[in-house]
């Protein structure tokens, strides 16, 4: 459909309808869920201009957090997550040690951090990079506000 991308993500999907004339979305959102209703294994969670597709679940970013977190043994300050997103959040709220960042308005979060815009996180994350030669703990002090 014109302005949808489907974007597969092996055991989940997105359904992205940025481009997509407001009927069309209404029309795909009645075809997802109709879709849906056979499969009960599986759930539809609206994201920005999305749907996303999962297993149903408890599992959520926060769980994939914690498990990688407690696989390769690293610490909060060790961890730096960031989101545009509610579906987001769980993963901000999973270790309040780590750097999370929200990225765009800030509104209600549980994100330590904020930057105002994609370009502002990837100025924050480049000084991160390996060899920089900016590394401080204090690197998070470079986000717009502290949320």
């Amino acid at each position: 459909l014109p302005g949808v991308f489907l974007e597969r993500k092996g055991l989940t999907a997105t359904v992205h309808y940025r481009g997509a004339e407001p009927a069309i979305a209404a029309a795909l959102r009645e075809a997802i869920a109709l879709a849906m209703a056979g499969h009960p294994t599986l759930r539809v969670r609206q994201a920005i201009l999305a749907w996303e597709i999962l297993p149903r679940t408890g599992w959520s970013k926060g769980s994939a957090v914690r498990l990688l977190a407690g696989t390769m043994r690293i610490t909060g300050l060790q961890i730096v997550c960031a989101g545009d997103d509610r579906t987001d959040e769980d993963m901000f709220a999973i270790r309040p040690d780590a750097v999370s960042i929200r990225v765009g308005q800030t509104r209600a979060t549980r994100a330590r951090y904020s930057a105002s815009s994609p370009a502002e996180l990837l100025r924050f994350l480049e000084l991160l990079a390996p060899g920089s030669r900016f590394r401080s703990p204090q690197a998070p002090e470079i986000l717009g506000q502290r949320v």
